[in-house]
């Protein structure tokens, strides 16, 4: 498979900010679909520390994320549930305007796009439910200058770091879980993923995802018209081919 095919397999990722402009998001959206209409559209509220697997979609293991020493003021990030609304009205505004679309083009597709709905924790993805930023250290910019023997200390620093991070990090969620009065307390924040595709994806229900079955486009009178003098060409044309096939068999003989 050539890299160009493999890119237009991969879901086109969108993520659904609290400031973005929902115009934006589905004119890009509609654009992706009309370039390629066999990629998926993954529309998302995760974090934007939180990285997703370019091939399947699915969020990366922590220990696979790309670091960053630049992590974000937990003040000024956005809490998914927040967006949650914004998401999904901006996935009915695509539906709708994929039908449009077809119309106007006189495509020959009465189907609109097929809908998976995924909904997840961040506390499962290791993600802190207060800043929606991963629970890892960075450590120190990577220094090509340097010999391997202040490489090597430097990485048993950051690992160290990070050890002593996740050891507050548990003494922190049992602080919490002690809390509460009559149960322990817990603090759970969701996410939701949804994608929109041209073709089923059975490989997602398959992985929990919720399927909705896409909007059927009415045809006008004109348009149903149009269809059926398009089937009666197409059905007097076969017959034609039939009976000149007939009479090329005979004459054979």
């Amino acid at each position: 498979m050539s890299s160009e095919e493999s890119s237009e397999s991969q879901p086109q990722f969108i993520r659904i900010t609290k400031g973005g402009k929902i115009k934006a998001w589905v004119s890009f959206s509609l654009q992706s679909l009309e370039t390629s209409e066999s990629r998926p559209l993954v529309l998302h509220t995760l974090p934007a520390t939180i990285k997703l697997d370019p091939a399947t979609g699915n969020s990366l293991p922590l220990q696979q994320q790309p670091e960053n020493d630049n992590q974000k003021d937990p003040a000024q990030s956005t809490n998914p549930v927040s967006t949650t609304p914004r998401l999904i009205s901006v996935v009915e505004i695509i539906k709708r305007e994929y039908l449009k679309s077809l119309a106007q083009k006189r495509s020959p597709r009465r189907i609109g796009l097929h809908q998976y709905n995924e909904i997840g924790i961040l506390e499962d993805l290791s993600v802190s439910a207060s800043d929606g930023i991963c629970r890892t250290n960075n450590g120190d910019q990577h220094n090509e200058g340097r010999d391997e023997e202040d490489r090597d200390a430097r990485n048993h620093k950051v690992d160290a770091q990070k050890q002593m991070d996740r050891e507050r990090h548990r003494q922190e969620s049992i602080a919490l879980a002690l809390e509460g009065k009559n149960f322990p307390k817990q603090k759970q924040t969701p996410y939701m993923k949804i994608t929109l595709s041209a073709s089923e994806l059975p490989e997602l229900v398959k992985r929990g995802a919720t399927y909705q079955s896409p909007q059927i486009r009415r045809l006008t009178k004109s348009a149903k018209a149009r269809a059926r003098k398009s089937q009666k060409k197409q059905q007097a044309q076969t017959q034609v081919d039939t009976d000149k096939q007939l009479q090329a068999t005979t004459s054979g003989d």
